[in-house]
Parts: structure tokens; sequence; C-alpha cells
């Protein structure tokens, strides 16, 4: 029976297991609670996302590609497809709620753009989860990246910049363009703890560190952490 104060929620997240399996027991406890929550996700993820009550909402990934991608000598193309990937999370997710939008948007780290969009579109507060370093105003993992890289060079920021520009021209959110990675939410759920945080010291009262959380059944391989080992959450 849905509860009183039963919200609808939509989560959008990319195909691969670092982003999809921390997030299932979040998504459990929510159905539990009595919220609806639609999981746009791969097929791949179809079986784990459904079982935790989530009604799966199937996009077609372009992840396959990545690693051709990265090895081209073009390179904007590695951007491109990033872009890509959220421009097919938007697609699913607008077109499985059309006009009847959820009341709440959760977002992974990777489809940061999809995710903000959506809540921006919709107008719903959102929230981002992150399974590794969270992102603030003093840190970013994502712009570490790109620096160890060598950067983004003239010609790669003016092709994405366009493509970038176009999607967000669709949805009537032009001013928002530069502004998705140094996004805070007013509620972050990180799932690695504040002592491995780098910069820890430098996120407020807007992230939850709730530690990591994988559902049992669904981690790959045989490992399992020693009786005696520490537990950090």
């Amino acid at each position: 029976m849905r509860s009183a104060v039963a919200h609808r929620i939509a989560l959008v997240n990319v195909a691969n297991h670092g982003s999809v399996l921390p997030t299932l027991p979040v998504v459990s406890e929510l159905v539990r609670r009595g919220h609806e929550v639609g999981y746009v996700t791969s097929p791949e993820y179809a079986g784990p996302v459904g079982r935790t009550g989530a009604t799966v909402i199937p996009y077609a990934s372009g992840a396959s590609g990545a690693a051709e991608a990265f090895a081209d000598d073009d390179p904007a193309r590695p951007h491109l497809l990033y872009l890509a990937e959220n421009e097919a999370i938007l697609r699913a997710a607008r077109a499985h709620y059309a006009e009847d939008v959820p009341d709440l948007v959760l977002y992974g780290e990777v489809p940061i753009i999809a995710g903000q969009v959506l809540a921006a579109a919709w107008k719903r507060p959102a929230c981002r989860m992150n399974p590794g370093f969270a992102s603030n105003h003093a840190y970013s993992y994502s712009r570490e990246m790109i620096e160890e890289t060598g950067g983004v060079d003239e010609r790669t920021q003016g092709v994405v910049g366009a493509r970038l520009a176009a999607l967000l021209a669709e949805y009537g959110l032009q001013d928002r363009a530069g502004e998705f990675a140094d996004r805070v939410e007013d509620l972050n759920l990180v799932f690695i703890p504040r002592e491995f945080q780098i910069a820890a010291d430098t996120f407020d009262e807007r992230f939850a560190f709730v530690g990591r959380s994988a559902a049992r059944e669904e981690r790959p391989g045989a490992w399992r952490p020693p009786r005696t080992a520490r537990r950090w959450c």
C-alpha cells in the first residue's frame, strides 16, 4: 500500500557496475518505504534494478565504444560520446514520464547533464549520487582528470560546446552551459566515507557520506572481506 507521503522518483544513471550497484540498496529502501522509483539504465542491468522493486526505464547505451573513442586520434570523440550518453538517458526519461513528471530527480556522477537538465526542465529538486570522490568548489575529480590528461584543446571545446548548446536550447536552458560539473545540489549522497575523500574538510552539510553500499547478491566475483576487517560505515 502506498503511504500518504510517498513520492515518485526518477533515477538516471549510466550502465556500469561501479555506478549502478552502489545505488541498489538505496533504491530498495525507497521502494520499501512506499515510494515509486523509475530507474533509467541499460537493459543489461534490468535484472538487478528490477529486483529492487523499481520500474526499469531502458536506454540504449553507447558506452561499449568508449575504449575505441579514447584510442581515436580525434580528441573530441570521447567528449562527444559522453554527451551522446547523456542525450540517450534524457530521451528515455522524457519519453517515459512525458507530461506526468516525477517529484524528485536522483542522478549519478556521470549523467550530470541529463540529471540537471531533467530537474530544471521539470522544475523539480535534484539529488546527486556519487559512488567515488565528491566534488565541490574546492575540489573536482573530473577537472583534475581533464588537467592530468593535458586539458581540452580549443577545437574540442568548440565542437563539444556547440553540441551542448544545441541540447540545452532544445530544453530552453541556454543559460546553464558551463555549470554542470561544478553545481552542488542541496543534497548529495556520497558512497565513499569522508575519511577517504580528497579535500574532505571542505564538504559541508549538503554532503551525506553514507559509505559504500552494495547489494550482497549483486556483487560480482567471489571476494569477501576478512572477518577481522575494520568497518568504515
